[in-house]
């Protein structure tokens, strides 16, 4: 579901080669360091940003903060029901 990844072609690797051209983009632009903004043990996406060889750094960690109770309740019903989707659409 993130990195515009699909199983159907998943050879072809198009996360790491838009990686590596982000990579090199921050490169050319004198960059030294490139975030890569969280990681949650055991997440598919944690074991690919640990492929760049990353040096971790903790920070405090991230919170939603809700403005809308009732909206912010449909969203998480929501977010719930499409990761129930996605993980029986890859059991098919």
């Amino acid at each position: 579901p993130y990195g515009a990844s699909t199983d159907k072609y998943k050879n072809v690797m198009a996360n790491n080669l838009m990686m590596w051209e982000a990579i090199c983009l921050g490169r050319s632009l004198g960059l030294k360091t490139f975030d890569l903004w969280g990681r949650e043990e055991g997440k598919g996406f944690t074991r690919f940003k640990e492929g760049y060889n990353p040096k971790v750094i903790e920070f405090i960690g991230s919170w939603d903060l809700v403005i809308n109770k009732p909206l912010y309740y449909l969203y998480r019903i929501a977010e719930g029901l499409r990761w129930k989707f996605l993980r029986l659409k890859a059991r098919l």
